[in-house]
C-alpha cells in the first residue's frame, strides 16, 4: 500500500456533501503521464494552475503555457472531464477556463 487519499466535497449546484477514499498501491501507477485518465490529467493541470497563479513552492518549475496545452490536449481527447450540463455548456466552460489561463500568461509576462 502506497497511500490512502480522503477527499470531501460540497456540490455547488445541490450542496450535498460527497466524501470518497480510495487506497492506493504501487501496481496503480501509471508509467507516464500520458497514460493516466483523462480525469486525472485534466485535474492535474487544474491544480497546476492553481499552484502557479498562488506563487507557491511547489510550482516553481511550473509552466502556464504548458498548463494550456495539457488542457487543450485533454478537453479534445476526453470532452467528458467537463461534462456537465450538455454538450454546448461543457464546450463553453472549457473555453472559459482555457481563457483564463490564456489571461494569466499574459498577466504573468506583464509582470515579467
Amino acid at each position: 500500500r502506497l497511500a490512502k487519499v480522503s477527499i470531501r466535497y460540497q456540490d455547488p449546484d445541490t450542496a450535498e456533501v460527497t466524501e470518497i477514499s480510495k487506497k492506493f498501491c504501487v501496481e496503480d501507477l501509471s508509467d507516464a503521464f500520458q497514460n493516466t485518465s483523462g480525469g486525472f490529467q485534466f485535474a492535474a493541470a487544474v491544480a497546476q494552475f492553481a499552484e502557479i497563479l498562488r506563487e507557491s513552492p511547489w510550482a516553481k518549475k511550473g509552466c502556464l503555457k504548458r498548463v494550456e496545452q495539457t488542457l487543450e490536449a485533454v478537453l479534445r481527447q476526453h470532452p467528458e472531464v467537463i461534462a456537465r450540463g450538455g454538450k454546448a455548456q461543457s464546450e463553453k466552460r472549457g473555453n472559459e477556463l482555457l481563457t483564463l489561463v490564456g489571461h494569466a500568461e499574459c498577466l504573468k509576462a506583464q509582470e515579467q
